[in-house]
């Protein structure tokens, strides 16, 4: 079985690039380099009923052009929308690092933004990946590892200082965000930083 060509050709000239594929408006990234990709495209094209090699290297080309713009446009949009802006996560991660060791009511981390909670909260996940509670107990937790690194304090005391209800509150944070119990993970890293 072998390809036929298509019946008509993609003259550059005669059928310019209205900006639309699939329904969709391209952004200016993807419309930069859509004529060199139609240029690429219409040579395959002429070039399919002789040499086979350089028609799957221009159409491995073609390949390579859209899935790097599409990787771009992924990644663009995944950071341009929704979340906070710059300088409310700048205030926020702030506040969080200065206040580890009181608790961190979630309407006042949005009271700091100007927001409410709920959209603070929408907007925090989409920024930082994790929800205000869980982030602060990242938070605690690495903090707690540094402590335990540099110090020879108590865990109870260590727990106190992070913010943990108790030892038996931070052990069982500890050990689900770092797979061990503070003394174990202290045991096995002590000493070597």
């Amino acid at each position: 079985m072998s390809y036929q060509p298509a019946a008509r050709s993609f003259d550059t000239a005669s059928n310019p690039f209205d900006g639309v594929v699939a329904g969709q408006i391209l952004d200016d990234e993807v419309r930069a380099f859509a004529p060199s990709l139609k240029d690429i495209l219409a040579r395959a094209e002429r070039s399919i009923g002789g040499d086979l090699d350089a028609t799957r290297a221009l159409l491995a080309r073609a390949n390579a052009m859209i899935a790097e713009a599409v990787e771009t446009q992924g990644r663009t949009r995944e950071v341009s929308l929704g979340g906070l802006a710059p300088w409310q996560a700048k205030r926020v991660s702030a506040h969080i690092d200065a206040h580890l060791g009181d608790t961190i009511p979630v309407s006042h981390l949005a009271q700091l933004v100007t927001l409410s909670a709920g959209h603070f909260s929408r907007a925090f996940k989409q920024t930082f990946g994790d929800t205000p509670h869980g982030h602060v107990m990242r938070r605690r937790v690495e903090t707690a590892k540094a402590m335990m690194l540099k110090s020879a304090e108590p865990l109870s005391q260590i727990a106190y200082l992070c913010g943990f209800a108790d030892q038996a509150h931070f052990s069982r944070t500890f050990r689900k965000l770092a797979g061990a119990t503070p003394l174990a993970w202290r045991r096995a890293h002590y000493g070597r930083a």
